[in-house]
């Protein structure tokens, strides 16, 4: 699975790991069982984030259920590294969903985020996603005031007609005159050939936030 993109594939599923990986050992000590069923959502913060609903072992090709976190009061979730490095991951069909009596948490519900449901299917942004994180985006700072072009982290706030609203995850090494958490405007352009997510910079000279015109701009090093 491409990591940028396996929230395509598995978010806002079931799904059951058959030989739990060392990272979901660690975080389910004191359970036992080396299978699982389990939902798989989106944290807006974390990423890619799976709810562990019932632990099992397979004897003579029959599920014998373990004690699981809900029977004993404790809810257990793993990131992305604990799921892929499993031995098997399967979606589970809707038949068996039913016939398993599996129901999505109702805490789960506060890790919507509708408004970004079809940011995060949108193909056109996959390239600039962080492993694991789709709301997480790199985004080139163009090279204003005769700064060097800077590559930052961006969280997806808001998309609206192919741009993007998003927060500042990292300082800038430059002083562009944007500050962590800032609020940036991006959008795709091409440069060389290549495409970017370039943020709209305000600059004194131009009170006024427009698109930088990258294509123009071949002198641009990375």
């Amino acid at each position: 699975m491409d990591l940028k993109t396996i929230h395509t594939e598995i978010a806002h599923h079931w799904i059951r790991i058959n030989g739990i990986s060392d990272q979901l050992k660690k975080v389910l000590s004191g359970f036992e069982g080396n299978n699982l069923f389990g939902y798989v959502y989106i944290d807006h913060t974390a990423g890619v984030t799976l709810e562990v609903v019932k632990l099992f072992d397979v004897e003579n090709g029959e599920i014998i259920y373990k004690d699981s976190p809900s029977d004993k009061s404790t809810r257990i979730i793993a990131r992305l590294e604990g799921i892929i490095n499993s031995e098997e991951i399967q979606l589970l069909p809707n038949e068996l969903i039913e016939e398993l009596h599996l129901e999505v948490p109702e805490y789960l519900a506060s890790y919507e985020k509708p408004e970004l449901d079809e940011f995060r299917l949108d193909d056109s942004f996959h390239e600039f996603r962080g492993d694991g994180f789709p709301d997480d985006v790199q985004i080139l700072l163009p090279p204003i005031k005769g700064f060097q072009p800077e590559l930052i982290w961006g969280r997806v706030e808001k998309h609206e007609n192919d741009q993007l609203t998003c927060q500042l995850l990292n300082q800038p090494h430059q002083d562009f005159g944007i500050q962590i958490y800032d609020l940036l405007h991006v959008s795709i352009q091409t440069i060389e050939g290549d495409k970017y997510l370039v943020c709209e910079i305000e600059t004194k000279e131009n009170s006024e936030t427009k698109t930088t015109k990258t294509n123009k701009k071949p002198w641009w090093k990375f």
